[in-house]
């Protein structure tokens, strides 16, 4: 049998939650096959411990495609490589630290692409277990709770958690990695994905998507300065990769990206009083050029 989806498993030290995230998967009821890649780059724990013992012992592992990095590549490195080995038709993600809690997610999302034809991608909501703050919360950021939704969505607000995602491989498949470093790789892949349809979102918790303290959200957000340029310079390449065919929004997003920027690393109290008043009249500009 063909495979039709590729679930695409990337980890880090993961060690505490792996055997849930691929359990998720490996439960999955389907009337067509489907892979688990799993891609460990050069844990640092006892993740690869734990995957020869999963490999060695659950009836389902002939699924499974496992993969231990000879050195560690990075996150974005280790995806793009795991993708291109991958088989499907469509793409499935499932970060290490995450979990699928619907045993008819992967047949609930094929059915609607193979339906609607128009769309590239279908995402739902998710469940959030912050360990850091100690909160649990339903996920679905998007205040307006559209269903169906395009590039201009995505700018607005970056919904739809990573292990929500399942799209069409050949979305993504003329795209090569841009030179700069990708800090928000899930963002960067759904704008990719959007260029090629719609978007759609499920009203369903099919998923848990944990925050860590040893995670990639929380290292992250400690190093902020960073982040924005990499999303500034993420913009900006998508910007020629669309060809500009959303300019106008994207170019306030990196205007208040560079002026949020400046006020991070600004000594002056008259300066950082001026940016903050700025920043509020940019947002108020950004919500007329995106209802636009």
């Amino acid at each position: 049998m063909q495979v039709m989806v590729s679930v695409i498993m990337i980890t880090y030290n993961h060690e505490k939650y792996i055997e849930e995230a691929v359990n998720g998967v490996l439960m999955q009821k389907t009337n067509f096959d489907y892979e688990l890649i799993v891609a460990n780059d050069q844990s640092t724990d006892q993740t690869h411990a734990v995957m020869k013992r999963i490999l060695s012992e659950h009836p389902l592992s002939s699924r499974v495609h496992y993969i231990e990095r000879e050195k560690n590549i990075g996150m974005v490195a280790n995806f793009i490589d795991t993708v291109r080995q991958s088989k499907g038709k469509y793409i499935a993600l499932c970060e290490g630290d995450d979990y699928w809690t619907d045993p008819l997610k992967l047949q609930k999302q094929v059915d609607f692409l193979e339906q609607n034809e128009e769309y590239s991608l279908v995402c739902h909501d998710a469940q959030i277990i912050d360990d850091v703050s100690g909160k649990t919360y339903r996920d679905f950021t998007s205040a307006d709770q559209k269903q169906i939704c395009s590039t201009k969505d995505l700018l607005g607000s970056n919904f739809c958690t990573t292990a929500s995602i399942l799209f069409k491989k050949e979305s993504i498949s003329s795209f090569g990695l841009p030179e700069f470093k990708v800090l928000t790789g899930d963002l960067f892949l759904k704008l990719l994905v959007s260029l090629n349809g719609l978007l759609f979102r499920m009203y369903e918790v099919m998923s848990v998507h944990r925050i860590t303290a040893t995670g990639a959200t929380v290292a992250l957000k400690k190093n902020m300065p960073e982040l924005i340029r990499s999303r500034i310079l993420l913009f900006d390449y998508f910007n020629k990769v669309s060809e500009k065919k959303f300019d106008k929004y994207l170019r306030i997003e990196i205007l208040l990206l560079e002026s949020y920027l400046d006020h991070l690393n600004s000594k002056s109290f008259v300066r950082t009083a001026l940016l903050k008043v700025y920043m509020k009249a940019l947002f108020i500009k950004r919500k007329r050029v995106f209802r636009s």
